[in-house]
C-alpha cells in the first residue's frame, strides 16, 4: 500500500525560551522523527528527535533550540 503524505501546519518560534514547535498532519499509530540541515539541498540531515508517537489527525512536538543554532537550520519531519 501507499503511505499518505503530510504537511507541516504550524512553525513557531519562541525567541525568549528558545522552544520550537513544529506540528504536522499524521496518521494514528505512526511514529515521526524530526531532522535538522543548515543547507537542505546537500541532503546532510541530523536527528533533532526521535519517536514522536502520532497523536491522531495532527502532531506537534516541542524542543529547544540552544541559542547559537537559532535561525541556522531547516527542519523537517519524517515518518519513521
Amino acid at each position: 500500500g501507499t503511505v499518505a503524505g503530510f504537511d507541516i501546519v504550524r512553525v513557531e518560534m519562541n525567541q525568549i525560551t528558545g522552544t520550537l514547535t513544529l506540528e504536522w498532519t499524521s496518521t494514528e499509530g505512526g511514529t515521526y522523527a524530526i531532522e535538522k540541515a543548515s543547507t537542505p539541498d546537500q541532503n546532510l540531515w541530523q536527528n533533532a528527535a526521535s519517536d514522536i508517537p502520532s497523536t491522531g489527525a495532527s502532531t506537534s512536538h516541542n524542543f529547544t533550540v540552544p541559542l547559537r543554532e537559532r535561525g541556522r537550520y531547516f527542519y523537517r519531519v519524517r515518518r519513521q
